[in-house]
């Protein structure tokens, strides 16, 4: 169960991470 919950929050953290970076890119083309 925990096994499977640490590689939820990974996946999760990746799609965030991932979210951040196209959008300080998009910031960064912006400004």
């Amino acid at each position: 169960m925990a096994m499977l919950m640490w590689k939820h929050g990974e996946e999760a953290m990746a799609k965030v991470s991932s979210l951040l970076h196209e959008s300080y890119e998009h910031v960064s083309e912006v400004g």
